[in-house]
C-alpha cells in the first residue's frame, strides 16, 4: 500500500493539516511535518521527542520509519516559524495527537499484523 498517495493517505493528510491549523499552526502543514521540524538537530525537547516517538510509531505499519522527518521533508520549504511556542496551540496538538494517533495505532498495527498472515 502506497500510503502518502492512496485515498486514507490523502484524507488523513487533510486531518493533520486541520489540526495543526487548529492548533495554531500553518494550515499547509501536517502536523507530522511540525513534529519533524523541531526534532531536526539534537535541540528536540523531551515533549518534541515524545510527540515523534507517538507519531512515528503509529505510522509505522503503513509509512515505514521516521515518518516525521519524511513529511518534515516533504514541507522543508514551508515557512515553520508561523505562529511558533504558542501554549494553547501545544495543548490543542497534543489532545489531537494523543486522540487521533490513539485510534489510528490500533487500525493500523492490526492492517500489519493480518497482512503478514
Amino acid at each position: 500500500m502506497d500510503y502518502n498517495n492512496s485515498y486514507l493517505g490523502n484524507n488523513l493528510n487533510a486531518i493533520s493539516q486541520l489540526g495543526n491549523a487548529i492548533s495554531g499552526g500553518k494550515s499547509s502543514i501536517t502536523i507530522s511535518a511540525r513534529i519533524g521540524e523541531r526534532n531536526v538537530g539534537n535541540s528536540a525537547n523531551w515533549f518534541w521527542r515524545a510527540c515523534r516517538w507517538i507519531v512515528d510509531n503509529t505510522f509505522y505499519p503503513v509509512d515505514g520509519k521516521f515518518h516525521t522527518f519524511r513529511a518534515y521533508a516533504s514541507d522543508e520549504t514551508e515557512d515553520f516559524l508561523f505562529n511558533k511556542g504558542s501554549w494553547w496551540g501545544l495543548v490543542v496538538m497534543t489532545i489531537f495527537l494523543v486522540v487521533v494517533c490513539g485510534l489510528l495505532a490500533p487500525i493500523f498495527w492490526t492492517y500489519e499484523a493480518l497482512k503478514k498472515k
